[in-house]
């Protein structure tokens, strides 16, 4: 566990050891002034160095551990700006750390009078990620680390170590990490694809490294394509030092080659990349291509070039051997790149070294080092030569130590044979665990094939109980059907009849008329006009009534339950059956509203609360229509008003129509909705007028539906005359 780093004013924090190391590191730089040690604990007194500032960059750097160095650091250049003009704060702050065997209490005291700088020390925190990226691929090299990527694997996006703290640039200190984590574990020791979206694939380079591309020309024979990073190029100084073009042969596939010009900057003291092309070829086309854009690209330094003008290119060429800045940019660029791959996946191992060397100069910038951190050893070092001096060679230690080696081997053998014993044991137990592993999953299984059979014969309750149910609608439909059929047998026996002819007939009459005008109260219908009989094509004697429900957005739901529960105010149990139904049957809904979209976006619907209902909710003429007719299995019809007309529409339900006693279909009266703007309304027609009446078109589709489901036609055969 760490202390809380670079705190400010009082602060007393105390942490937790555990099974955990420690350390008393909180970033500024603490000189050690005194230690009381005692039984139960240790108490350190430190005082904070201070930090020393460069004047004209305004850069924090962190002092050295003594004054005596101080004085020394101070008459040295600036790292980030190169300039003598380092001064030395002094900062007065105390810290004291009271250390027990489990605990540790940090007291702070006092405000820093400089800023932050880059620490020495890194936080246990940091340590432990550090060290589980090291161990997450042993044989990274240290420069994949930095840069987030290498040929031997390839992160998109890449993850350098600075992700984790952005001080972890210097090189050496990675490789340190490496080394000691590695040797802290016991670790140390394709078919190519068609470029068939180029254009997707550059796209994709220029959303994650924005301004990296410059040009892009993909046609055979002058192919050209280049790019370079804004910020290492701004900062190039070609008036001081010239400018190295090179041509590297094997970093793509055959056949392709890229083109690198590099310069030296002085605040990492190398050469560094400031502009790079990809070529299909060596020709005078390809170069004058990639240096026009060159110019393009640095036109604020050069001025501008006109592509008209045939510039020659011969001039540039000198005869000059490989020189250090390119033999350096060919070391960094195999380490993260394999050799001939396709020229995207490079380019993007390119791209992303070039966004390290980015980091370098704004780790620079902020007063830290990228490089090794090299001293150089003033003294050289002293070989001793061997002499001979013409005696012969002892051989009394190898003669009288063989015994000893004897013993030793004896020894290695036991241990061998102890560790091939305890091997052994290590796999009985492993044996073992997975026998016991399996036995628990068995169990599970079993378990879940009894809850699979519960819920089975729960939902087999459930359906038997629903088919109950509706048998016993059935039953109640027939018996009407049958009390209706009976009342015509007897009007007719009547009208046979000479004497009495006349007054059956008004009798039967009188009947009719005394329930319809129960109906017609019972339900708070009213008069309907001559307007919409003459739109619906419908004759006033087959029409009983007229509803206008509640206009708050459910007024199709409404309309629905006054004919199927006598009342409006239970259009909650319309949409929760029509939910149910939809549900029941997903896959068939899903085919029939044409995607998973529209299935969900009617459920939605369905699953809203009692009230009020947004224009999203509301109930449609296409698919609510369809639902509500296969839920109560009962004819639907949607008659809309619209400025040039009325439409209407007959939905059928895709079931067997319930029949009564004698095996015949229970002709009842269906649900005619009439919808004026944006508003349902109810036409309740009379029993006995639904033969009589012609009602309107099918819904298109239906017969196709059936014939693909295997559904019965029966509600066709009967409807198919009546529209």
């Amino acid at each position: 566990m760490s202390f809380p780093q670079f705190p400010d004013g009082h602060v007393n924090h105390e942490i937790t050891f555990h099974e955990k190391d420690h350390d008393m590191f909180i970033g500024w730089q603490l000189e050690h002034v005194s230690r009381d040690k005692r039984k139960m604990y240790t108490t350190y007194y430190k005082k904070c160095l201070g930090a020393i500032q460069c004047t004209s960059c305004n850069v924090w750097l962190r002092p050295k551990s003594s004054k005596e160095h101080i004085d020394v650091q101070v008459t040295e250049n600036c790292p980030s700006c190169l300039t003598p003009t380092l001064i030395y704060v002094e900062c007065h702050v105390k810290v004291h750390f009271h250390i027990k065997s489990k605990t540790g209490v940090m007291n702070h005291e006092g405000t820093h009078t400089h800023g932050k700088f880059i620490p020495l020390h890194f936080t246990m925190e940091t340590l432990e990620k550090v060290e589980e990226r090291v161990l997450e691929f042993p044989t990274e090299k240290p420069y994949g680390l930095k840069t987030g990527t290498s040929p031997m694997r390839v992160q998109k996006p890449a993850r350098p170590v600075s992700d984790i703290d952005p001080n972890l640039r210097n090189l050496g200190t990675i490789k340190w990490f490496q080394h000691t984590y590695l040797a802290k574990n016991d670790k140390l020791r394709s078919s190519q694809p068609a470029l068939e979206s180029a254009h997707m694939e550059l796209a994709d380079l220029t959303n994650e490294f924005p301004g990296y591309l410059q040009s892009a020309d993909i046609t055979p024979g002058k192919m050209c394509i280049t790019f370079c990073a804004p910020d290492i190029a701004m900062k190039a100084d070609f008036k001081k030092h010239p400018m190295l073009t090179d041509v590297t042969y094997d970093c793509f596939m055959k056949g392709y080659y890229l083109c690198t010009t590099n310069i030296h900057f002085e605040e990492i003291d190398k050469f560094a990349v400031i502009f790079q092309g990809v070529l299909d070829g060596l020709s005078t086309i390809h170069f004058k291509n990639y240096f026009l854009s060159f110019f393009k690209t640095f036109d604020f330094v050069f001025g501008h070039t006109d592509e008209v003008i045939d510039v020659n290119f011969s001039g540039l060429a000198h005869a000059t051997r490989t020189t250090n800045g390119i033999e350096a940019f060919h070391r960094d660029l195999y380490r993260i790149v394999e050799s001939k791959k396709l020229v995207i996946d490079t380019m993007y191992q390119i791209f992303v070294y070039l966004n390290s060397t980015e980091l370098d100069f704004d780790h620079i910038k902020n007063g830290g080092r990228a490089d090794y951190r090299r001293k150089k050893t003033s003294k050289p070092r002293e070989t001793k030569k061997f002499v001979n001096d013409g005696h012969a060679r002892d051989t009394t230690k190898t003669l009288f130590d063989l015994e000893e080696r004897k013993k030793k081997e004896k020894k290695d053998e036991e241990k061998k044979k102890k560790e091939k014993k305890n091997e052994e044991k290590k796999n009985e137990e492993k044996k073992n665990e997975e026998k016991k592993n399996e036995e628990k999953k068995n169990e599970e299984k079993k378990n879940e094939e009894k809850k699979n059979e519960e819920k089975k014969k729960e939902e087999e309750k459930k359906e038997e109980r629903k088919k109950s149910a509706a048998e016993e609608r059935r039953e109640r439909a027939a018996k009407h059907t049958e009390r209706i059929k009976e009342n015509k047998k007897r009007s007719k026996q009547d009208t046979l009849e000479q004497g009495s002819k006349k007054r059956k007939v008004d009798d039967s009459n009188s009947d009719r008329s005394m329930h319809n005008d129960s109906m017609f109260k019972g339900l708070g219908l009213s008069r309907i006009s001559a307007d919409i009989l003459s739109q619906c094509q419908l004759d006033d004697d087959y029409v009983l009534g007229f509803y206008n429900p509640k206009s708050d957005g459910n007024c199709g739901w409404r309309s629905a339950s006054v004919v199927i529960n006598n009342d409006e105010k239970h259009y909650g149990i319309v949409k929760l059956v029509m939910k149910h139904a939809i549900v029941k049957e997903k896959d068939f809904f899903t085919s029939l509203f044409g995607s998973e979209e529209c299935y969900q976006y009617v459920l939605a619907k369905l699953s809203q609360p009692d009230g009020h209902v947004i224009r999203t909710y509301w109930f449609d003429v296409l698919d609510c229509p369809r639902v509500l007719a296969q839920a109560y299995n009962h004819l639907v019809i949607v008659y809309s008003c619209h400025p040039y007309g009325v439409h209407g529409t007959t939905f059928l339900p895709f079931r067997e129509p319930e029949k009564n006693s004698n095996n015949c279909i229970i002709d009842i009266a269906p649900i005619v909705l009439y919808l004026r703007g944006n508003h349902f309304q109810l036409i309740v027609i009379k029993d006995d007028a639904v033969d009589r009446v012609i009602w309107p078109k099918l819904f298109p589709g239906y017969e196709s539906v059936i014939s693909r489901y295997n559904i019965t036609r029966s509600w066709l055969d009967l409807y198919e005359a009546r529209c």
